[in-house]
C-alpha cells in the first residue's frame, strides 16, 4: 500500500468447475475491470501442433439442458426441442449449431478428436478439466425424446398385461396375476438383473428386470454391452389405511424362477425398509444386495450414456417416461433428484437394474462363449 493505494498483484490459478465455483464468481465480479487480466487457454490452443486438426463438438450444458457430445444434427435438434424452437433438417453439425441461440452457442466447444474417448467416458469431468469450461450446478438429467424412442421396443408378448397396478394388503391380488400366461423370457439362459425401489404407503414401488442381450467387440478391442429389459413395472399404493403388500410383491421373484426359469444374477434394494425383503430372499438363496441410486449420480449417468449410445432397449412405461424427463441433475452434489411433487421410484428401478447388469462380471462368461462360437465359425 502506498498512500492508501494498493499496488500489489494477486494471481489466481484455478479450474472453473461449476457456475457457482469461487473462480467463476471472481470472474463475474471483475468483468470489465481494467486492472484484471484473464487468461483462459486450452492445451490445444497453446500447442496446436501436438493435436489432431479433426474436431468434435461438445455442448457444455445450461441450467435446463444437460451437457452432451454433438455427434450430429440430431443432438442439436434435442437442444432446439428443449428451447421450443423449430428443428433443423439433415445437415452437418457445424451448420446445425448456427441455429442455436448465441447465448447457448457460447457453451459449445470444439475439441480435438484426440480427447473423444475421455469425453465419452466422463463427460462432466472432461468438460471441466480438459475443455476448461464451467458446468451449470444443476439442470435436466435427460431431454432427448429421439433417443428415448429409439430405445423402445414392442415385445411380441409383453411380460405383463399392464405395467401399472395396485398390490394391496386388503386384496389377494399378486404381481404374477398380471403376467401374460404365454410370455416366455427372451434368451432364458442369460442371467437377469433387478433393482427394486420399495415404497409402502405413499411412494410407488418400482421393479425392473434386464439382461445382457449382446456383446460387441470393437475394433479398438473395447467391449460394448447391449442391455435389454424384460419389463418395467410400477406398483401404485392403495388408498389408506391399506398399504402396498411387500410380501406379495417379493413373491414375484421366486415365482419367476419357478415358473419362467429365470436365473437371477443380482437383485438389489434401495431403502432401509427393504431389510426384511432382502433377508427373506437371502434365506431362499437368491443373490441380494443393498444398492442406492440416490447417494451418487453414477447409476443415472450410466443410464443416460446407454440411452445416448443406443445400447439399451426397454418396453414402454408411461410413468418411467414422465419421471425420466423431469429428473434434475444436481451436478455439484453429484446427485439426481425429482422436482417438487414428482417421483423417481420407477426410474430408480431402471437405473439400478442397468447398473447391476453392466457392473456385474456376468458378461465375461458370455464373452468367452462368444469367442468360442467365433472360433468354431473360423
Amino acid at each position: 500500500m502506498v498512500n492508501g493505494e494498493n499496488h500489489s498483484m494477486s494471481i489466481l490459478v484455478s479450474s472453473t468447475t461449476f457456475d457457482s465455483s469461487f473462480t467463476n464468481q471472481r470472474l463475474k465480479e471483475t468483468e470489465g475491470d481494467p486492472h484484471v487480466y484473464v487468461v483462459n487457454a486450452r492445451t490445444w490452443d497453446v500447442k496446436p501442433q501436438n493435436y489432431s486438426k479433426e474436431r468434435f463438438y461438445v455442448f457444455c450444458g445450461s441450467g435446463e439442458i444437460d451437457p452432451i457430445i454433438l455427434d450430429s444434427y440430431i443432438e442439436v435438434n434435442n437442444i432446439l426441442d428443449s428451447l421450443g424452437m423449430d428443428r433443423v433438417d439433415e445437415m452437418s453439425v457445424k451448420e446445425a449449431i448456427e441455429f442455436i441461440p448465441i447465448e447457448l452457442r457460447n457453451q459449445i466447444v470444439e475439441v480435438p478428436i484426440d480427447f473423444l474417448t475421455d469425453f465419452k467416458q466422463n463427460l462432466l469431468q472432461s468438460i471441466q478439466d480438459i475443455a476448461g469450461m464451467t458446468v451449470a450446478g444443476q439442470g435436466k438429467l435427460f431431454n432427448s425424446k429421439e433417443h428415448f424412442n429409439q430405445a423402445l421396443y414392442i415385445p411380441e408378448i409383453p411380460a405383463f398385461t399392464k405395467d401399472t397396478f395396485i398390490i394391496s394388503t386388503k386384496l389377494e391380488t399378486k404381481p404374477q396375476d398380471y403376467i401374460n400366461s404365454k410370455w416366455q423370457p427372451e434368451q432364458p439362459e442369460k442371467l437377469r438383473f433387478m433393482h427394486c425401489d420399495q415404497g409402502i404407503a405413499n411412494d410407488h414401488y418400482g421393479m425392473s428386470s434386464c439382461f445382457i442381450d449382446d456383446i460387441i467387440i470393437n475394433d479398438d478391442e473395447t467391449v460394448t454391452l447391449k442391455v435389454k429389459f424384460d419389463f418395467i413395472i410400477t406398483i401404485i399404493p392403495p388408498r389408506p389405511p391399506a398399504k402396498i403388500d411387500i410380501a406379495k410383491v417379493r413373491s414375484l421373484i421366486p415365482w419367476l424362477s419357478q415358473n419362467k426359469g429365470i436365473n437371477w444374477g443380482m437383485i438389489s434394494y434401495d431403502q432401509y425398509q427393504s431389510q426384511e425383503s432382502m433377508q427373506e430372499l437371502e434365506k431362499a438363496n437368491f443373490p441380494v444386495k443393498y444398492q442406492s441410486v440416490d447417494k451418487t449420480d453414477e447409476a443415472y449417468l450410466l443410464l443416460v450414456d446407454y440411452l445416448y449410445e443406443n445400447n439399451v432397449q426397454f418396453p414402454y412405461n408411461e410413468i418411467f417416461e414422465k419421471e425420466l424427463f423431469n429428473l434434475v441433475h444436481l451436478r455439484e452434489r453429484r446427485k439426481v433428484d425429482h422436482p417438487s411433487g414428482g417421483g423417481k421410484d420407477t426410474s430408480d428401478s431402471v437405473a439400478g437394474s442397468l447398473y447391476n447388469a453392466v457392473k456385474s462380471d456376468a458378461f465375461l462368461t458370455q464373452l468367452v462363449e462368444k469367442d468360442i462360437d467365433i472360433l468354431f465359425e473360423v
